[in-house]
């Protein structure tokens, strides 16, 4: 059965080297421009891309694989034997310059309503991917390229990892998310008219160290206004930098790379919750209530975007619909769930006749939501 793959791309200038060669026109300067987001300076781009565009529509299908490298990638894919018969889409990312955003946006602007290219330019051009500044690149380019790519393997079915584009300081990460993450990946073989497939590895991960400082990372994942230094007299936070998931300088600490790898592939199976011992029964055999704590609930925004209180209680309201998690938010640490409800007059019983149980007597348990099957057991 033919599958639909989205293959990620970083894109190169390597199409603009094209149009230059051809033209003698260098569309684009080298270099980061300064400025170049606002908009006086985006609409010149954009109109550049679409002169790209235009030129690329003229040329005739036989000679168009060979004018980029992700147009050689998109025609050698379908030569790839363990391919043949799928359908692929390059999803592109950008690094913050103008000469990747104008390649990138040019190629999803020719391929239109085909959509063999994808380009969101709000969300696909990743900050800070400047090898030539090393603080940038770690505390902010990397973490960025691994949330997007998070986000879309979040989206997308069939995912697979180019990994030849971009600089080549990328390439170790992107083999470290296709590894996590359980996908394929694609490769250029040097000299050859196809691409190296690399299948998906099926190694099963252990999460001991994401749940055991799993408030530490999401800590970090934030940044820590402090040295990485001044952190590690926390043995936690000590314990994390051993095994290299804490990057920093003097004045900010942050998670790695692989970190933020290992954080968001966690996430996207998993949500980890505090629960009272006396709720876990009721939660366990509710799997609607379950979905709703993983999806809603464990999402800091959104749980604060619906939490009321109900004499004294703090209480999440999932709408138009009876559920409703009580909680406590100890100062320092998860919130702790010790009661849940399906039935709203037992839910306002409850907050009318009872006070909230102090943190301190409660006895809470790490628990692990599976999302593949809503599925609760202890951590």
């Amino acid at each position: 059965m033919a599958r639909s793959w989205t293959v990620v791309t970083l894109a190169g200038k390597s199409l603009l080297d094209r149009y230059a060669k051809e033209t003698g026109i260098a569309p684009v300067g080298e270099g980061a421009a300064e400025g170049w987001r606002a908009k006086d300076q985006r609409d010149q781009w954009d109109q550049i891309a679409f002169d790209l565009a235009t030129w690329l529509a003229g040329k005739p299908p036989s000679e168009v694989g060979s004018l980029s490298a992700e147009l050689q990638t998109l025609a050698r894919l379908d030569k790839t034997p363990q391919l043949k018969g799928d359908r692929f889409k390059l999803h592109l990312l950008a690094t913050d310059t103008p000469q990747a955003y104008t390649a990138a946006r040019a190629l999803a602007l020719w391929s239109g309503k085909n959509g063999w290219f994808e380009f969101d330019p709000c969300r696909d051009l990743i900050a800070g991917l400047q090898v030539g500044d090393y603080e940038t690149f770690v505390h902010r380019g990397l973490p960025a390229l691994v949330r997007r790519l998070a986000e879309i393997a979040a989206q997308v079915y069939d995912l697979m990892i180019n990994s030849t584009a971009g600089f080549r300081a990328v390439t170790p990460y992107l083999y470290a998310f296709a590894l996590i993450q359980q996908v394929p990946m694609v490769y250029q073989f040097e000299g050859a008219e196809q691409l190296l497939f690399i299948p998906r590895v099926p190694i099963e991960l252990k999460w001991d160290v994401v749940e055991k400082f799993y408030v530490q990372m999401v800590s970090l994942q934030r940044g820590i206004g402090s040295s990485v230094e001044q952190l590690t007299g926390d043995p936690a936070f000590r314990d994390l930098d051993n095994i290299g998931l804490v990057e920093g300088d003097k004045d900010m600490a942050v998670l790695s790379a692989i970190g933020e790898i290992l954080l968001g592939r966690y996430r996207q199976l998993y949500a980890l919750v505090d629960v009272d011992q006396s709720a876990v029964p009721a939660l366990k055999a509710n799997p609607e209530m379950l979905r709703i704590v993983a999806e809603k609930f464990c999402d800091d925004h959104h749980r604060e975007n619906r939490t009321e209180r109900k004499n004294g209680h703090f209480v999440f309201d999932n709408g138009d619909n009876p559920y409703r998690i009580y909680f406590v938010q100890p100062r320092h640490g998860s919130p702790i769930i010790y009661k849940t409800f399906t039935d709203h007059d037992e839910h306002q019983w409850y907050y009318e006749h009872t006070a909230p149980p102090p943190p301190e007597s409660l006895h809470p348990v790490r628990c692990r939501i599976s999302k593949q099957d809503w599925r609760l057991e202890e951590a």
